[in-house]
């Protein structure tokens, strides 16, 4: 729900068990494409790691968000709890108020569909290599993500 992108799917038992304990020893390579608030004048770094309790577990990512664990909902919790910056629109961590006549957002977001569910996270790839199996899955953009974009940049060209 919400987040747009890849997913991967067992097609038997056997390689369901397989992807599970791939999984599990952490070696299933996932990354994410989130849009946060700018840090603006802040001293956050550009890249960086963030070492946060997710879930009651230790979990870590590298950010130009590569997730170094796999906690559920781990790249919202660090973008909103270890950046100060929530994923645009996520209904569990952002405190977006669309009433609220500050906040900019472009209308390509309320034009795109139920707001409740779609939020600014996107799982662009997931890679997974064992000894005989290779998978290798990339998933482009939503279009709403683009018109969202090229709406906020003709607001800045005003």
């Amino acid at each position: 729900r919400g987040t747009s992108g890849t997913i991967l799917l067992a097609k038997n038992d056997d390689a369901h068990l397989r992807l599970v304990a791939l999984f599990f020893l952490r070696r299933v390579k996932k990354k994410y494409l989130a849009l946060v608030p700018a840090a603006g004048d802040s001293d956050i770094p550009s890249t960086g790691m963030i070492d946060l309790i997710v879930d009651g577990r230790p979990a870590l990512s590298k950010y130009t968000v590569e997730t170094l664990t796999g906690r559920k909902h781990q790249v919202r919790v660090h973008c909103a709890n270890g950046l100060g910056r929530p994923i645009f629109l996520d209904p569990l961590y952002s405190s977006y108020d669309e009433n609220n006549e500050n906040n900019i957002m472009p209308s390509a977001i309320c034009s795109s569909g139920d707001k409740k569910e779609q939020f600014f996270l996107h799982a662009e790839k997931i890679e997974v290599s064992d000894l005989d199996m290779d998978v290798n899955v990339t998933a482009p953009l939503p279009i709403w993500w683009g018109d969202t974009l090229k709406q906020w940049e003709e607001l800045e060209l005003e």
